[in-house]
């Protein structure tokens, strides 16, 4: 079973390398890897040419965003499975082996969740998969709550920092909306890959590291405006009928609260740019919800039992908050 590695970077080059390097000692070597630059300005050209022998490189003459190069890698490559990871990760050299097996040994699951650590201490985990919640804001705060699980779970999604995805599964659900720049582009497809019955399985013992929001931290502001356009856009297209008025009033006091923390904290322009955005996609996401919403078959007392209730965990560019 052969695994395409598809790594987006943008003046990453501190970081692209050792992640490579680690891709380079793994002991199961059926894969192939492609590194999508969004027109880097650093030295990453300059790393990636001492890789040049096993790794695609895929040039953007600029940021064309995490979603569109993610896309364009994962058509450009074809193995059965698809290894979306970041540039700031580092994979124990045992990782795609374990993958591989658990994707053969489970293959009524879509999609798979490493346990992805903080690289800057290793018994915290910074993503066990990732969470929905009743209130309509999808994010990995309840990653906490996995330090002592030691067996495979059903989760509502990978984290996008390391998410593995079956091919054909993707062909058939759709790639990532390229409408999000950057961020909750995991979670929506996540939400897809459910609502159309494929289900994401948490693996504990496949490890990897990550260094956390290293690349992200380049666009703060652009980060807040992402984060209002891409949980409303989500919800319009994914939420299901049933779950709206059900959670209605949980969903409105939620985002209010967010809303009025945005603006306390001086976020009033990316708050208003972010509601500008959903406005000018309205219309196709809307019409993408039709059909999504036409294709749905899960288990939707499935789908309730995995969303999150307790308080979320909010990560702006300078605080994180629970609300």
């Amino acid at each position: 079973m052969k695994i395409s590695i598809i790594i987006p970077n943008y003046n990453g080059a501190d970081l692209l390398e050792a992640c490579l390097e680690s891709i380079s000692k793994q002991s199961y070597t059926a894969y192939d890897v492609a590194v999508m630059d969004n027109g880097s300005t650093d030295k990453s050209p300059e790393v990636l040419v001492k890789f040049s022998d096993w790794v695609q490189v895929i040039k953007f003459k600029k940021n064309v965003g995490f979603s569109k190069a993610v896309n364009h890698g994962i058509k450009a490559c074809n193995g059965e499975l698809v290894f979306v990871l970041n540039n700031d990760t580092i994979l124990l050299p045992n990782c795609l082996a374990s993958i591989v097996e658990s994707a053969k040994n489970n293959p009524d699951y879509a999609s798979f969740a490493p346990s992805i650590r903080d690289i800057a201490d290793i018994n915290q985990i910074h993503s066990a998969g990732l969470m929905f919640s009743n209130r309509g804001f999808g994010n990995r705060s309840n990653r906490h709550e996995f330090l002592k699980v030691d067996h495979p779970i059903d989760v509502f999604g990978p984290c996008g920092a390391g998410a593995v995805y079956r091919r054909k599964v993707l062909e058939k659900v759709g790639l990532f909306n390229e409408d999000f720049f950057f961020y909750h582009e995991d979670i929506e497809l996540s939400f897809r890959l459910q609502l159309s019955g494929n289900k994401c399985l948490y693996l504990p013992s496949v490890v990897l590291y990550h260094h956390g929001a290293a690349t992200s931290r380049l666009f703060h502001q652009k980060k807040i405006k992402e984060v209002v356009k891409n949980t409303l856009i989500t919800l319009i297209v994914c939420m299901p009928n049933s779950f709206c008025r059900e959670f209605m009033w949980d969903i409105l006091k939620f985002y209010t609260s967010f809303w009025r923390h945005l603006i306390y904290k001086g976020y009033m322009k990316e708050l208003f740019l972010g509601l500008i955005g959903v406005g000018i996609k309205i219309i196709p996401s809307l019409i993408k919800r039709k059909k999504v919403q036409s294709q749905t078959i899960i288990e939707l007392d499935y789908l309730r039992n995995l969303l999150y209730t307790e308080k979320i965990e909010i990560n702006l560019p300078d605080e994180v908050f629970w609300l």
